[in-house]
Formats: structure tokens, sequence, C-alpha cells
């Protein structure tokens, strides 16, 4: 999955009311303090505005004192306006006594407005080779891949988009979750904002923000290994930029795609590699600045091993056009007569390439991938067509005419 575009997500302030239950409190010439939670369905992502909470309370000996948020009551009633999803009420007596209470109500003002690239709530499920390029907005939580993961797993993935509040991979997680080789590269995010109540598998992941990859940590337990960040403010490992767009390391731990048939047994074989780039995913649509490859009523600005097939009956041509006349780079091509796509490694290990200077055509019958090479300023790149077959023979076609004389 690949998305590419605009999310925008600017929702009005929600109202929520309840009651709450809360026990009676026994004194014995003593003090206590209790918490009391509001309403747990308000997630830590919520953007609470206000909590206003009233109720009325009795203490049976008519001696003692209530304090809620450590503030004073009087006439047996509090009211309280807060933005925490608690509360929390200290009754002190001289003698034995008991505290009830009763008529305890709540109004939330609160928004839970959330917007995502991929999916805003991924419950019990498996997301494969995902990967968000577009601008994700939002009033309250944005991010680049999902909203909610929720007992859920995510390999490999990444967000290359825009994400106006914290979560370049995800706003809230929680449940037990695994992240498997994902990334964040947009500049001015976390890799997660919220992790809360969740046990949290983190394997082979980085964030290239120097904002700490995870923003808060409630009530969870997370495992982290093989993971990525620019700052040393958190428990992930440090590496420069270059180093994380450095293929020899990298591909330790995302590993090289091969092809389509080899992924169906090693869902971690999925990565390819392009000069100055961070790890990128088999499906990804990359396109390449420097030129365009032009074969019949095709055009190809990318290097890709996910190949269509194409069947000719004449000689094939093609041309490679520089996008930047004014800075034109050098350009090659290799002919690879086969239906098997090559590796970007199979591609460096080329030693002959023809150098490039005007209209090739292709006569020779059988498969063939046209392969091009793009060098500026001492780095490659690479693009490559889609499959094409040239058969010029003709069919055979024997007819036998039966004799009815």
């Amino acid at each position: 999955v690949l998305f590419e575009g605009f999310v925008i997500s600017n929702a009005e302030s929600k109202i929520k009311k309840g009651t709450i239950s809360i026990d009676t409190i026994e004194l014995n010439n003593n003090k206590k303090t209790i918490t009391v939670n509001i309403d747990d369905s308000i997630k830590s992502y919520n953007n609470i505005s206000s909590i206003k909470v009233s109720g009325d309370y009795h203490i049976d000996t008519n001696k003692g004192t209530v304090l809620v948020n450590d503030a004073s009551t009087s006439n047996n009633h509090f009211e309280i306006t807060t933005k925490n999803n608690s509360f929390t009420i200290t009754a002190s007596s001289t003698e034995i006594s008991n505290v009830s209470f009763e008529n305890v109500s709540y109004e939330i003002t609160y928004n839970d407005n959330m917007a995502s690239g991929i999916a805003l709530d991924v419950t019990n499920t498996e997301l494969t080779n995902v990967i968000n390029k577009g601008n994700i907005y939002s009033n309250n939580v944005s991010s680049g891949l999902v909203g909610i993961l929720n007992n859920s797993k995510i390999t490999n993935a990444y967000n290359n988009g825009v994400v106006n509040t914290l979560g370049g991979v995800a706003s809230y997680i929680t449940g037990k979750s695994n992240l498997i080789n994902v990334y964040n590269s947009y500049e001015n995010t976390s890799l997660i904002n919220i992790v809360e109540d969740s046990t949290l598998n983190i394997i082979g992941s980085f964030n290239i923000s120097n904002i700490k990859p995870i923003n808060i940590v409630v009530n969870s337990e997370l495992s982290i290994q093989d993971s990525y960040i620019v700052d040393t403010t958190s428990n992930f490992t440090v590496k420069t930029i270059e180093e994380l767009k450095n293929q020899e390391t990298m591909k330790i731990i995302f590993h090289e795609y091969v092809s389509l048939e080899d992924l169906d047994s090693n869902i971690e074989n999925a990565w390819i590699y392009e000069s100055d780039s961070y790890p990128l995913l088999f499906n990804d649509d990359i396109t390449n600045g420097l030129a365009t490859l032009h074969i019949k009523t095709y055009s190809y600005d990318n290097f890709s091993n996910v190949l269509e097939t194409f069947n000719y009956k004449d000689n094939v041509s093609f041309s490679i056009e520089d996008k930047d006349e004014l800075n034109p780079s050098d350009k090659y091509y290799y002919i690879h007569k086969s239906k098997t796509p090559l590796t970007r490694s199979e591609l460096e290990n080329i030693l002959t390439w023809n150098k490039y200077n005007q209209i090739e055509t292709l006569n020779e019958e059988g498969y063939f991938i046209v392969y091009v090479k793009l060098v500026k300023d001492n780095k490659n790149y690479y693009i490559n067509s889609d499959i094409f077959t040239l058969d010029k023979s003709s069919p055979n076609v024997t007819l036998k005419l039966n004799d009815n004389t």
C-alpha cells in the first residue's frame, strides 16, 4: 500500500456527559486521600479542553473536612474544573466517620480528531509493505501510517510525508504490538506519539528527527532491538544520517529484495537501495529526477523489480532523455536478456555498460529488460523498463480440407 496526497481533518470539539459512582470513605480519626477516574473511554490522545465535575457529599458525624484536588469545599458540595481525567478527594475527621457521595456528574469538552495516511484504527491486524508519502494534517493528532495500533503488527513500512503533530508512524499504540523494520524520515516528528497500556516490541527501526522517538509512555513495557535515532535523548542506538543511508550498514537489518517469489517465504527481503537514500521498499514508486527511459509508448524514471510483460513482433527502439538538459548526466545502458529482474546489488556488479549516445534499436528475439545507469556527481542512479518479449516469427497454420467428392 502506498499513499500520496493530502489528509486534512479539522473537526469540532465534542462534549461528553456522565455520572461517577464514588465509594464511601471510612475514617477513624484520620485522613484518607483517594483518586477518582472520570471516564476511561477518554484516551491520552484526546485533546481535553476542560472537565467540569460537581457533586454532593455527606459526613455522618458532621465533623470533618473534604478537599477536592486540594481545594476547600463548603455546604457539602464541590465543583472543580480540570484538564486531567482524574481528581483527588481528601477526607479527614477527628472521629469515626463515613463520607458518602451522591449526584456526582461530569462534563468533558475534548477533541478526538485524528488523521493518518494509511489507516485510522488498526486492531488485531498485521500491516506489511506500507508507505506514506502524503501530507497529514489534524487539529488534534496526526500520523503518517496509523492512528491507533492495538494488538497489531507493522512490518516493512515508512513515513516520508509531512505530519503536523508527533507520530510519524503511529499516534497511539496499545495492547501487545510490534514494529519491525519501520522508520520515519520526516524531520519534525517522533516515531510514535503515545504508548499506553502496551507491551511493545520495536525491532530494526529508526527515526531521523532530533525529537525523541517515543513522546509519551504510560504503563507500558518496551523492548527495543537494533533501532536507531540521530539524537542521544532515548534508549535507541545513535547513528548519523550518513550511517542510516549506508547500504552495507543497513542491509544487515533491511534485507535486500530478491523477487516476488522469494518474498512469499522471506517477508524480510523487501528492500532496495538508491544512492544517498534510506532503505526503500520494493513497491515504492521511486521517481528519478535525472532522466527518462522511453520504449515504444512507455516511459520509465525509476528502478523497480515489480515488472509487467509486453509482447512485440517488430524491432523495439529506446531512448534516454535528460530531464534537465542544461545539467545532463552521463548515461549508460545494459540489455538484460532475461525475464528475471536484477537486484540493485547485481546491477552494481555489472562491469560492462554501453555508453548511450543516440536512439538504440533491439532486433534480437527473446526476453529483455533495459537497465539505465545515470552517473552524476560521482553517484550512480538506476532506471529500468518492464519485461519485453520480441517474437518476429509468423505463426504456422495448417489448413486441411475434407474431400467430399
